[in-house]
């Protein structure tokens, strides 16, 4: 059994400083997952309880700094794509094509690259991501 002492702060203050202790019993078990988990994200252990803490307590979202930059990319791929549509579209670059089969998917996918980039800005703009979780001695 391992005794962990825990930083807290309410997950709607950001900007507060981490002056509440509590110090929790963990089992062996309990240790280890959470010892695994914040190496692989080069975290210390009291920082991965306070990101578990936050993403128990929160309805938003909770991203990695790292899905973030991966969601973004996957919105740059899709207006990407969507340009490319449009030039084929404008400069009328397709053949064999019925033309109203084609506005219908053209369309249909114009709504799905719509739902995908609502969807993309609602979780990297999320009030509450991993930035939100106090560091301590974090690397450079």
């Amino acid at each position: 059994m391992h005794i962990c002492s825990v930083y807290a702060y309410p997950v709607s203050c950001k900007e507060s400083t981490l002056s509440n202790v509590r110090q929790i019993r963990l089992s062996d078990e309990m240790l280890n997952q959470l010892t695994l988990q914040a190496d692989s994200r080069h975290w210390s252990v009291a920082k991965e309880i306070r990101f578990m803490l936050n993403l128990a307590m929160t309805t938003e979202p909770v991203l990695l700094d790292e899905e973030v930059e991966e969601l973004r990319r996957a919105r740059n791929a899709v207006n990407t794509a969507g340009r490319n549509l449009a030039t084929i579209i404008r400069q009328r670059q397709y053949h064999d094509v019925k033309e109203t089969e084609l506005w219908e998917a053209v369309k249909k996918l114009n709504k799905d690259v719509e739902d995908v980039k609502k969807s993309v800005r609602h979780l990297t703009n999320a009030a509450v991501n991993v930035r939100s979780v106090k560091i301590r001695n974090t690397p450079k």
